[in-house]
């Protein structure tokens, strides 16, 4: 974390994260607060004090970062508790454009006992519950996959660690009637490291998903 920070505080837009579960140590050292305040101290944006939490960017546009990483035993599986729920009902927002980003998804993009949400059915009853737009951006399997469910866009990512080794570049245009959201797929250039990390999956296509949870334009109607 340490070695990581010094490169994203020379970004020139504000950053902001979501928890992952090789973030902190279960019965150690780096602790939930303890990375929040670390993180802090190297961006002048970020001043909240719990892993979840949500801020409006700007109008008409909400911000929601969900904590999925359980902290109480060593597991690869995600799970909301109830006080982070309990917030989510009432941090609610009917007209805005709702962004929600977490690393544990709520629709996975191909099943995996031991890495799923265990609560994923509660928090997607809550999201769906709402029809403006929503883009709910997940991440956890390493995989590109987008589902479009109504007016709820699950966007799965890419890692840059493992193959596909690629990220996203999201453009949300909102319009009068309908909010476009253009989605693209960038590999790093790392080329080498690309092609020896693909020889190390059992499907490259699993992974790399069909060109369409690569890039697309998806709309949702207002």
């Amino acid at each position: 974390l340490q070695a990581f920070l010094p490169h994203v505080e020379s970004l020139k837009y504000p950053w902001y994260m979501a928890f992952g579960n090789h973030d902190v140590c279960v019965g150690g050292y780096l602790t939930k607060s303890l990375y929040l305040d670390i993180v802090s101290k190297h961006n002048e944006n970020f001043k909240f004090k719990k892993p979840y939490y949500s801020f409006v960017p700007r109008k008409g546009y909400k911000v929601i970062v969900l904590d999925t990483i359980i902290d109480t035993r060593i597991t690869s599986n995600g799970n909301i508790y109830p006080e982070e729920l309990k917030w989510l009902k009432e941090d609610k927002s009917k007209k805005d454009i709702v962004l929600i980003f977490m690393h544990v998804p709520i629709v996975e993009p191909f099943p995996s006992e031991g890495h799923r949400l265990l609560n994923a059915g509660e928090v997607q009853a809550i999201i769906e519950q709402y029809k403006n737009p929503i883009g709910v951006f997940q991440g956890h399997y390493h995989a590109s996959k987008i589902r479009q469910k109504g007016n709820v866009l699950y966007v799965n990512s890419p890692s840059l660690v493992s193959y596909p080794n690629a990220y996203r570049v999201v453009t949300i245009k909102n319009e009068r009637k309908k909010v476009i959201f253009e989605i693209q797929q960038k590999n790093t250039r790392e080329s080498n490291v690309r092609a020896l990390a693909k020889m190390m999956v059992f499907s490259a296509k699993l992974y790399s998903g069909d060109e369409e949870d690569q890039n697309g334009v998806y709309e949702i109607k207002k």
